[in-house]
C-alpha cells in the first residue's frame, strides 16, 4: 500500500490503468483502509442524484435496512 494514496483518493473514471490495476488488486483483500474507500465511493453517488426525493429516500431507508441487519444477526446469534 506504499506510494497509493492517488489510488484511493481519486475516482475510479479518473484513474490511469496502472492505478486501476492497483485498485483491482486491492479490491481482493478484505482489509479495513478498502471499508472506508467504498464508503467514500458510495457517498459520491449521493452527489449524482437528480431528485432531492431519491437522494433523501436513499438515507432513510438505510438507516431502516441496518436496524433490520442487526435484528437479524442477533436472532441468528441467539
Amino acid at each position: 500500500m506504499i506510494k497509493s494514496r492517488w489510488v484511493f483518493l481519486k475516482r475510479p473514471d479518473n484513474l490511469t490503468e496502472k492505478q486501476g490495476s492497483k485498485l483491482a488488486e486491492f479490491l481482493k483483500h478484505n482489509l479495513k483502509t478498502l471499508k472506508s474507500y467504498l464508503l467514500k465511493e458510495e457517498f459520491q453517488l449521493f452527489w449524482a442524484y437528480a431528485s432531492p426525493y431519491w437522494a433523501e429516500r436513499r438515507f432513510s431507508s438505510g438507516v431502516v435496512e441496518g436496524f433490520n441487519n442487526k435484528a437479524k444477526l442477533t436472532t441468528r446469534k441467539a
